[in-house]
């Protein structure tokens, strides 16, 4: 199941989903009120947070990849996609975000370069890492191709 959250435009957590507290480590109680920044491993970069508000604050949907961090301190990738959610009037009320736990394939990713870099095993090391690729890049490619579901409510969660 995938994470979901829902911001205001202040940046402050209204909403997250089960998928979300059980990814995380946090309660819900935890987080409402809380800026996603919370999450972060500081390996993001200002460019990459300034590229992202910049999609956000024209009213586009931002797609990208965080290495973010659990409550415990274990590190996390995670494939994202966050959008704007506008009023009749074309004002941006909040923002809803929908996350995809990509670690294994970041891992097997990882694994995959180390093989081709570091054969030693011949055609049995290229044959896994065929295997691997033809595996995961379909997952991938399906995750990257996906648009957002935005749910229309009356507010109460």
């Amino acid at each position: 199941m995938a994470a979901k959250l829902k911001a205001d435009t202040n940046g402050a957590i209204r909403y997250v989903n089960p998928a979300f507290t059980e990814k995380t480590g946090y309660l819900s109680s935890e987080l409402i009120g809380k800026n996603p920044r919370i999450l972060r491993s500081g390996e993001t970069t200002r460019e990459e947070y300034a590229a992202l508000w910049k999609a956000l604050s024209t009213g586009d949907t931002w797609r990208g990849i965080f290495h973010n961090r659990k409550k415990n301190g274990d590190l996390f990738w995670e494939m994202a996609s966050i959008s704007p959610v506008k009023q009749r009037n074309g004002a941006i009320s909040h923002y809803v975000s929908v996350q995809e736990d990509i670690t294994a394939l970041k891992n097997a990713e990882e694994r995959i370069l180390h093989m081709t870099n570091h054969d030693t095993l011949g055609h049995n090391a290229r044959d896994l890492v065929l295997k691997e690729t033809t595996t995961l890049l379909p997952r991938q490619a399906l995750i990257l191709r996906s648009k957002p579901t935005i749910i229309l409510s009356n507010g109460h969660y």
